[in-house]
């Protein structure tokens, strides 16, 4: 959610971004983040900076100096963005494992 409402973004890239926000301030290893998020497929890094860019774009990262996910050169990404649970919430919940998708790149 943002300001202005619920913010669209894809399921590979809300996948990222939950394996972010659960290490919020922690830089997530690329290898790491490829693991969690497409278990037993192989994919490039490429899949993950594409889904890392699409999820930027998605929040407004570096608009009006908003900054949400960065990149640790050699290490990986970092959710910097301040995070906020809601009332019922559970941080922390893990990302269901599933096979490839149709709309994996």
């Amino acid at each position: 959610m943002k300001e202005d409402g619920p913010v669209s973004v894809g399921a590979r890239a809300l996948d990222i971004l939950i394996v972010l926000i659960e290490r919020a301030g922690d830089v997530v290893g690329r290898r790491e983040l490829i693991d969690r998020v497409w278990p037993d497929v192989i994919v490039e890094e490429v899949n993950l900076r594409v889904h890392v860019a699409n999820l930027r774009k998605a929040l407004g990262d570096g608009r009006d100096g908003a900054r949400y996910v960065t990149n640790v050169a050699g290490r990986g990404y970092c959710f910097v963005a301040p995070v906020r649970h809601s009332a019922g919430s559970e941080p922390g919940l893990p990302i269901p494992r599933r096979g490839k998708s149709r709309h994996d790149a």
